[in-house]
């Protein structure tokens, strides 16, 4: 019985939509604030912060944090 219940939840948890209709990016790899409340990052994105730093040990790019955050909230617009 517990076990069926298990994987009921499992099956409803894998079928769950996520829903994110985006309404403000920070930089190239998030945050992005989503209307319905969350925020998500992008991951495996090298992009520098607004700032222009890069993270010790990650790849630092030469587009500047402006720039990333602006491919990335035009290719959020070109999808909706």
């Amino acid at each position: 019985m517990i076990e069926e219940e298990i994987m009921s939840a499992t099956i409803l948890a894998a079928a769950a939509a996520f829903v994110c209709t985006p309404i403000a990016v920070w930089d190239g790899d998030g945050p992005i604030w989503c209307a319905e409340g969350p925020k998500i990052r992008v991951g495996n994105i090298a992009a520098r912060e607004m700032d222009e730093t890069c993270r010790p040990g990650h790849p630092c790019p030469a587009a500047s944090g402006a720039a990333a955050r602006d491919a990335v909230a035009a290719k959020l617009l070109e999808a909706s």
